[in-house]
């Protein structure tokens, strides 16, 4: 049995009333793609919070994001009372990492006009993306061909860890690449 990850948007309102300012997210043994996306839902509601936003559509919007980089079900755990054994895991499989996440940002070619993408996970195009940034609004776009280090047209990036060039406006280093599957 193993705990379900906490998600505690419906009660951070109640947190951050009783003057709580620092927040510990749960990050061990987690993948850039869950912490980046983690990281930012909450600081995106916190932030929302703190400028009088509406609540239930913070919580909406937060919950969606985090959905998007969860292997496992997730809960409020003790927030809302004792956790029962609905608050724990079982299951006989190992966690299944999401594929959705493609690759991070690591620079742009200022000469080429193209960001230069670390990638994780295959994907084929056309394909229509999200991009996560640091700080900012998520973008989404549709690409249809992209490039190898040699400037080669690809349409099927099948390689972990290959340098692809992407013909896309200029986006922060460290920006995280997904799918849109949502």
């Amino acid at each position: 049995i193993g705990s379900k990850d906490l998600m505690s948007f419906r009660v951070l309102p109640k947190l951050i009333d009783l003057g709580i300012d620092s927040f510990k997210i749960e990050g061990r043994m987690k993948s850039l793609h869950y912490i980046a996306t983690i990281v930012k839902a909450y600081r995106e509601f916190i932030d929302g919070y703190l400028a009088n936003k509406d609540v239930n559509e913070l919580i909406e919007i937060a919950t969606n994001e985090a959905k998007k980089a969860e292997n496992r079900d997730s809960s409020v755990g003790f927030f809302e009372g004792q956790v029962t054994q609905e608050g724990g895991l079982y299951f006989d499989g190992a966690e299944i990492p999401p594929q959705d996440f493609i690759g991070i940002i690591k620079g742009y070619d200022e000469d080429k006009k193209m960001a230069i993408l670390e990638q994780r996970n295959h994907f084929k195009l056309p394909q229509e993306f999200e991009l996560i940034q640091p700080k900012g609004e998520t973008k989404i776009f549709t690409l249809n061909e992209v490039y190898d280090e040699e400037g080669n047209v690809i349409v099927e990036a099948r390689h972990a860890m290959q340098s692809i060039y992407l013909p896309i406006e200029k986006v922060k280093e460290y920006s995280i690449l997904r799918k849109k599957n949502f």
